[in-house]
């Protein structure tokens, strides 16, 4: 029997690899979200196992449909213009982040506790407004994603790689830009040459190995690694070079058709300037754990499952918040109807209960038709047991994922739309994919087979592992 005081019932849409320090954050992002915004979250929590490093994300997804509707019955009436400004504010907010970023994570050693966690907090406060900015689209991006592919499968069936077609962005995302310095340091003819690229990738791309568990520092060795590893064979098509010329001549598309694809691309601008953005704040947020555990002695698994506010406590009453810290097991963060929650302890339950099954229906993002093992990859410590070929099922892509993406033969996600990252990253490397099959995780286990029709959306499973 459940004795908790507070209990929530949540639509589970995605899982993640983070700690508790780096995920307690989100609650002020959706919170400067919904203050920023005409559109709005209303509710979303975060489930983290301080333990493992997991969590799962959720929504109230019959909210994110009608706040959908209305998104698109704005546009309709007043056009993209409060999309794009939103896109052109986040790349000044983005560039003042990088700035204030750099110039806090190379001077905090020096200074006093009271000024560390004031520095801290400023820094936290600012990361987390101008995350704000770019996470609206989460509100309504899975379910953009459906009503495009609905409209493209009922308005244009007959019309080959109308996806890709529609979906050319002008926008060169980071992880291109990154990809390209790498190249450049592979194929670079001397050692002073490659020696001065290094130094330009440490520089614009110091945040590259981030995510919401940790953030690895780069170094020299790290990025020869990088660039030693990038595939000139990988079948990417470059943004600046896509569209040029059209494989198909595309159709008249409907009123509605028209606005969904335009919205898109924006989108796909905005939530690759949040993704830099929120790889940026978490780096730095780390760098102050780094910081702390260095000064006070304290272990750093331990320290990354305080509450983003509590980084105060571990500076200034050390050990009594590290021996609350280490009985800390799980928690719920919670926007609930504009009030907010950090619990320590399982506070929300799944608002259905989805039978056993073995066939799932998501969006196609990039066409073709797959059989193969899959194996299930939810963070880095599950990288080393993927192989070539085998099928990719997580619960949403990130920017280390790529190196995975590339060995895959298909990918499939519980969570996103037609312009995240897997999406977009998929029909890059020209691989077969489906996004948001909700509930293949947990049901997919390593080494079932499963067949991929990406050109319909389905994944099956054929034949189940034996444990």
């Amino acid at each position: 029997m459940k004795t908790n005081k507070y209990s929530f019932c949540f639509d589970k849409v995605s899982g993640m690899e983070g700690s508790v320090f780096g995920l307690s954050v989100i609650p002020d992002v959706v919170k400067a979200s919904d203050s920023r915004h005409l559109f709005k979250f209303k509710r979303y929590a975060l489930l983290v196992d301080a333990q493992n490093h997991r969590a799962d994300e959720f929504l109230d997804i019959e909210w994110c449909k009608s706040e959908t509707e209305r998104i698109l019955e704005f546009v309709d009436r007043n056009g993209m213009s409060y999309f794009q400004d939103t896109a052109n504010d986040m790349s000044d907010e983005l560039a003042k982040l990088t700035q204030l970023s750099k110039g806090l994570y190379e001077n905090i050693s020096g200074i006093s506790d009271y000024d560390l966690v004031q520095k801290f907090n400023d820094f936290a406060f600012h990361y987390s407004y101008s995350y704000g900015l770019g996470s609206i689209t989460f509100v309504y991006e899975s379910i953009l994603s459906e009503i495009f592919q609905n409209l493209v499968s009922v308005e244009h069936p007959e019309v080959p790689n109308i996806v890709n077609e529609l979906l050319v962005l002008n926008h060169k995302s980071f992880i291109l830009e990154s990809e390209s310095i790498l190249k450049k340091i592979k194929t670079a003819s001397d050692n002073i040459e490659r020696s001065k690229l290094v130094e330009d990738y440490k520089s614009r791309f110091f945040f590259i190995k981030a995510n919401y568990y940790d953030a690895d520092i780069l170094n020299d060795v790290t990025v020869l690694k990088m660039a030693d590893e990038y595939d000139n064979n990988s079948g990417v098509v470059r943004n600046e070079d896509a569209g040029v010329k059209r494989a198909v001549e595309l159709p008249v598309l409907s009123k509605k058709l028209k606005l969904v694809v335009e919205l898109l691309k924006i989108t796909a601008v905005i939530r690759d300037e949040r993704k830099k953005l929120n790889l940026i704040g978490s780096y730095t947020l780390f760098r102050f754990i780094s910081e702390l555990v260095k000064r006070k002695g304290v272990e750093r698994d331990i320290a990354k499952r305080a509450f983003w506010f509590e980084f105060a406590d571990l500076v200034f009453d050390t050990q009594a918040t590290i021996k609350k810290l280490s009985d800390r097991k799980v928690v719920s963060l919670v926007m609930y109807d504009n009030s907010f929650y950090y619990l320590d302890y399982d506070a929300i339950e799944s608002q259905k209960t989805i039978a056993t099954r073995s066939v799932f229906k998501g969006t196609p993002a990039s066409k073709g038709k797959v059989r193969g093992s899959a194996k299930v990859v939810i963070g880095r410590e599950d990288f080393d047991k993927f192989g070539d070929g085998d099928i990719l099922v997580t619960e949403m892509t990130r920017p280390e994922f790529v190196s995975l993406m590339k060995l895959a033969s298909a990918i499939v996600t519980n969570e996103g739309g037609i312009m995240s990252h897997a999406a977009i990253v998929a029909r890059e490397l020209n691989k077969p994919c489906v996004v948001g099959a909700r509930g293949v995780i947990p049901e997919i286990q390593d080494g079932d087979l499963v067949e991929i029709d990406a050109d319909k959306g389905v994944v099956k499973i054929l034949k189940r592992s034996v444990k």
